[in-house]
């Protein structure tokens, strides 16, 4: 009887929370009945504004999926919903959909286009950051440590050491999307100062650690901390560890650096720690790694090591060939560094997408499919039709 009792219990539980718009764990339907609703009970909600057809939608719905199981234990509560915009239209147009997928993360009712990664794991970091302050003020050696295990390892983790609040707070407001930004209360004492510092390697301060906690990499700035382009290039050049993976997610970001890009195009990673050692020397260059079966490659031809500028132009050795042989291409990459510094490189232009590519990306390989069918219907029929004897022809 007890058994049965308590059964019961869970199955209407469970019910409830299956009605609730605002709950964790798994991503909320929402429709035209729902949907204001939604947006107003929920303090935080991320909306998915999809359209079934679309091949790039239904790529993301199992990212959602996972990201919303990741964020369950998240203390910030967050509820991942979507809606169908190809059958609810007026919420589409309230809200200029125009492209599919579109989501828009809302806060107390207010909404932002979210434009970050669509992938889980990094969706997850960067919804966490979304929610979090610019720049947070730490008091104790603890809150420090709470704050580098809370912003976890796939933003890099700046920290202000006896660096005045006002210095860092406009860098942190332009890139709070891109990094985590906290400094040290001014007002702790000496020695809990030297205490922290001494905790991250720091001999000097004031000073101005970041942490890139997936690649086990720190650089420290000391100044001067005066607004100016110093600190501004110093945050700048470390939103990127100092060896990064390209990818669609960073490329942006990758651009916006402003160095030129060391690219090796490879299909394992066994010239990372030498480019890390190149990336010490060279600290005015940007160093990657391309995996060759990424379709970004396929903009640079057939070159497997070249120095790309971000835009138009990348360069390789004159009359070089590249080795297959991971290990011994560090050194051709050594040798293409001090060659574009020298300027006796080749300069080629990447290569740009066609019309019918640059198509596919905007309206998703499924989409273009169905319509050059369908197209192709019509051209036949019209063909059927003016083959019929006695068909008019003007």
């Amino acid at each position: 009887m007890l058994w049965a009792i308590l059964s019961l219990l869970l199955l209407v539980a469970a019910e409830h929370d299956e009605g609730r718009l605002c709950r964790r764990g798994a991503v909320v339907e929402l429709d035209g009945s729902n949907f204001d609703a939604a947006i107003s009970e929920c303090r935080n909600i991320l909306v998915d504004f999809y359209a079934p057809w679309c091949s790039h939608c239904n790529a993301l719905s199992p990212q959602l999926d996972e990201a919303a199981s990741q964020l369950a234990s998240e203390p910030e509560e967050l509820t991942l919903a979507k809606i169908n915009v190809d059958k609810f239209t007026a919420i589409a147009s309230r809200y200029k959909i125009n492209e599919y997928p579109t989501l828009k993360l809302f806060v107390d009712g207010i909404h932002t286009d979210y434009r970050g990664p669509h992938k889980a794991e990094l969706m997850v970091a960067h919804l966490r950051r979304m929610l979090a302050p610019p720049l947070s003020t730490l008091q104790s050696p603890s809150a420090v440590k709470q704050f580098l295990e809370r912003a976890g390892d796939k933003l890099p983790v700046f920290v202000g050491f006896g660096v005045e609040v006002p210095t860092l707070a406009e860098l942190a407001q332009e890139h709070r999307l891109r990094a985590w930004f906290a400094t040290v209360d001014q007002e702790s004492s000496a020695s809990e100062l030297d205490l922290l510092s001494s905790d991250y390697g720091l001999t000097v301060l004031p000073a101005l650690l970041v942490q890139h906690a997936s690649m086990n990499e720190q650089a420290v700035f000391h100044g001067p901390f005066q607004a100016g382009e110093g600190l501004a290039s110093f945050v700048r050049h470390n939103l990127l560890p100092p060896v990064t993976t390209l990818t669609y997610d960073n490329l942006e970001l990758v651009k916006a650096d402003g160095r030129p890009v060391v690219l090796a195009i490879v299909t394992g990673a066994g010239v990372f720690n030498h480019m890390k050692e190149l990336a010490r020397e060279h600290p005015e260059m940007l160093f990657a790694l391309l995996n060759s079966s990424s379709p970004l490659a396929d903009i640079f031809y057939a070159s497997k090591v070249l120095v790309w500028d971000g835009k138009t132009y990348f360069y390789t050795r004159l009359h070089a060939e590249v080795s297959e042989n991971e290990v011994e291409m560090g050194g051709q990459i050594s040798a293409l560094v001090e060659d574009f510094k020298n300027n006796k490189v080749k300069r080629s232009i990447i290569k740009q997408p066609s019309f019918m590519e640059q198509l596919m990306g905007f309206i998703g390989q499924n989409v273009l499919y169905i319509v050059l069918f369908f197209v192709t219907i019509v051209v036949f029929l019209q063909s059927m039709d003016w083959a019929q004897p006695g068909a008019a022809r003007h």
